[in-house]
């Protein structure tokens, strides 16, 4: 559960600091803690409630969601996991939550409604063409996937498809939330693919995408 505010620089930075070395080792170390004493649980909940953590259940959380949606702060339900070992589960899952989350956007990972290795494949294949930011926006080049995992491909447009309608009929959206930037090529095929296979005029499928600064302007990459 994310609350977007006027103010991001304070979520932000608790955001960045788990992408510090040791800042996840802390954060769980911080987690656990506040599982054991109560001055570390009210710490951290005075913290995360109502900000990161929207309640216990998918029912606090909306109520959460509708509280600050009158002070006009956009607010998305994020729960899930990476990676899936069982991709169809995973999806049913997904479009459970997506109808019951009552008209808010619910993020997805790829990874979890897309098989991995095909992913893999195809960001490889797009990196190695001679015009890679072309050949994201080419879907010729799922042709040359393995019959395997053109079918994992096929499947996986599939299941956006109707995650996206799932989105349009509970009056939310669907946003596809790329971590693993290494993938971001297959992933902004896929999504190209799902929105081709759609077709529909209301705005309920979104896609995100990591910038990464390094040093200098000239290391700033997409």
């Amino acid at each position: 559960f994310h609350a977007i505010d006027a103010t991001p620089a304070r979520w932000t930075q608790v955001m960045s600091a788990l992408r510090l070395p040791g800042g996840t080792a802390i954060a769980q170390s911080t987690l656990q803690a506040a599982t054991t004493s109560s001055v570390a649980a009210s710490l951290v909940g005075a913290a995360a409630e109502g900000r990161f953590v929207g309640g216990a259940t998918l029912e606090d959380a909306k109520r959460t969601a509708a509280a600050l949606a009158e002070d006009g702060i956009a607010t998305i339900v994020d729960h899930g996991v990476e990676e899936a070992d069982d991709v169809q589960l995973e999806l049913a899952r997904k479009r459970q939550l997506v109808a019951a989350a009552g008209g808010l956007t619910v993020p997805i990972k790829p990874t979890a409604v897309a098989d991995g290795a095909m992913l893999r494949a195809l960001a490889d294949l797009i990196q190695q063409a001679p015009e890679p930011d072309a050949a994201r926006l080419d879907g010729e080049l799922v042709t040359q996937l393995s019959e395997e995992h053109r079918k994992h491909f096929d499947d996986a447009v599939e299941g956006l498809v109707r995650l996206a309608r799932d989105a349009e009929a509970a009056g939310g959206a669907l946003l596809l939330d790329a971590e693993m930037t290494d993938l971001q090529p297959a992933v902004d095929r896929l999504f190209l693919s799902a929105l081709e296979a759609w077709a529909a005029d209301a705005d309920r499928a979104f896609a995100t995408y990591a910038a990464v600064w390094k040093s200098t302007s000239e290391f700033c990459y997409f």
